[in-house]
């Protein structure tokens, strides 16, 4: 049986408390830059769709 320390445990609750933050910070990373692609550079509508598609998949992938 393998010794537990507690700064170990610790730093395992800790990034267990994290984690769900990093991915929250990600996802509007993401959609910020989606966005701001998609309305405020592109103003051919063809072109801003055709970007909106890309994006889109990128996102979900």
């Amino acid at each position: 049986m393998v010794p537990s320390y507690p700064l170990e445990d610790l730093r395992e609750r800790l990034f267990d408390q994290v984690r769900p933050w990093q991915r929250l910070f990600q996802f509007w990373v993401r959609t910020v830059d989606i966005y701001t692609g998609y309305k405020v550079f592109v103003k051919d509508a063809k072109k801003r769709e055709e970007l909106w598609e890309r994006q889109h998949e990128h996102a979900c992938s």
